[in-house]
C-alpha cells in the first residue's frame, strides 16, 4: 500500500514537471489570457450541470432495483467526484458514493455497486463509441480505428455473457446472489437505456477540453481534442495517480502531439476538464458529513 500510494504522487507530480519542460511559459500564458470570457462561463456552467447530470443518470439506473431520488443520486455523485480528488483513480471515488447510495435507499451495498459497474461498463462503451464518431470526422494517425471497433464488438460480447450467465445462476448460491441485481438490468430496455443515459452524459460532460480547444485553435483543433478526450478519459481511470491528475494532463500532450494540436493548447486542455472535475466534486465536503452522519447513527442502531 505504501508503494502504490507513492506512486500516486510521484506519478502527476513528475508528468507535470516534464510537460513544464516541454511547453513554452510565455505562449501558454498568452493562450489563457486568450480565452474569453463566454467559454469560460460554458466550462463553469457544464462543470455546475454534471452532478445532476449524473445524478440523473445514477437515479433512472437505481429505479429499476429500488428507489434513489435524483437529489440524493446527485449528492452522490458529487461524493464520487470528492472522494476522486484523494483516491487514485475515477473509480476510487466510487466506494464514496456506493455507500451513500446504499444508506439513503436502504438497498444493499451489492444493490448500488451493481449500479456503479453498470453506469462504469456503459460509459466505457459510450467513451468508445464516441471516439469511433469522432475518428470520422478526423483526419490524421488516429483516424484509423478497425481495432477500436473490434474492441467495442468484443467488450459488448463480453458483457452479454456475463448477463446470460448471471440468469442462469442459482440465485441460492454465492454468484448467484450477487448476479441478482445485474440479472435485473439485463433486459433489452434496461440495457439500451442505460447506455443512451452514458452517451449523453459522456457527450455532456467531455465537452470542457472541447470548448477549451474551440476558444484557442477553432473548429479543427476543437475536434482533434474531440477525438483523444475519450481515449484519455479511459487511461485516466488507471489507478497510478490521485484523481487522474497529472496523467490525464500528459495524456492529451502526448496525443494532442499525434493529431497536430501543440502541446500547449492540449495542457491546457488538460487543466481544464482537471479543474472541472475538482469544481464538480468540491460540495462533496458537505456531503461528506452527512454520509458520516448517517453511517453513525446506522452503526449506533
Amino acid at each position: 500500500m505504501d508503494g502504490k500510494r507513492v506512486l500516486s504522487f510521484v506519478v502527476p507530480l513528475v508528468s507535470l514537471f516534464v510537460i513544464t519542460l516541454i511547453i513554452d511559459g510565455e505562449q501558454f500564458v498568452d493562450l489563457i489570457l486568450e480565452i474569453s470570457p463566454l467559454a469560460l462561463a460554458l466550462i463553469v456552467l457544464i462543470s455546475i450541470i454534471r452532478p445532476f447530470a449524473g445524478g440523473l443518470r445514477a437515479s433512472i439506473t437505481f429505479n429499476d432495483l429500488g428507489k434513489l431520488s435524483i437529489i440524493d443520486a446527485t449528492k452522490g455523485y458529487v461524493l464520487s467526484m470528492y472522494g476522486s480528488i484523494f483516491l487514485p483513480s475515477a473509480i476510487g471515488g466510487d466506494l464514496l458514493r456506493i455507500e451513500h447510495m446504499s444508506r439513503v435507499s436502504g438497498e444493499s451495498r451489492n444493490v448500488s455497486l451493481t449500479v456503479a459497474g453498470a453506469e462504469r461498463g456503459a460509459g466505457l462503451l459510450s467513451l468508445i463509441a464516441i471516439t469511433i464518431v469522432f475518428s470520422l470526422l478526423v483526419e490524421n494517425q488516429l483516424a484509423d480505428f478497425r481495432e477500436m471497433s473490434l474492441l467495442l464488438f468484443s467488450l459488448s460480447s463480453i458483457g452479454v455473457m456475463i448477463l446470460l450467465i448471471s440468469r442462469k445462476t442459482k440465485p441460492e448460491s454465492f454468484i448467484g446472489k450477487m448476479l441478482v441485481p445485474l440479472a435485473k438490468l439485463s433486459n433489452p430496455f434496461s440495457i439500451m437505456k442505460v447506455f443512451s443515459l452514458s452517451l449523453f452524459f459522456q457527450l455532456f460532460t467531455l465537452s470542457v477540453p472541447i470548448v477549451a480547444a474551440y476558444a484557442l485553435g477553432g473548429l479543427e483543433i476543437a475536434l482533434a481534442i474531440g477525438l483523444v478526450t475519450p481515449l484519455v478519459a479511459i487511461i485516466s481511470t488507471i489507478p497510478i495517480s490521485i484523481g487522474g491528475l497529472g496523467l490525464r494532463e500528459a495524456s492529451f500532450v502526448g496525443m494532442g502531439a499525434i493529431v497536430g494540436v501543440t502541446s500547449e493548447i492540449a495542457f491546457l486542455c488538460g487543466i481544464s476538464l482537471s479543474s472541472s472535475l475538482v469544481l464538480s466534486g468540491i460540495p462533496g465536503v458537505f456531503f461528506q458529513h452527512e454520509l458520516i452522519t448517517r453511517s453513525g447513527k446506522s452503526e449506533s442502531e
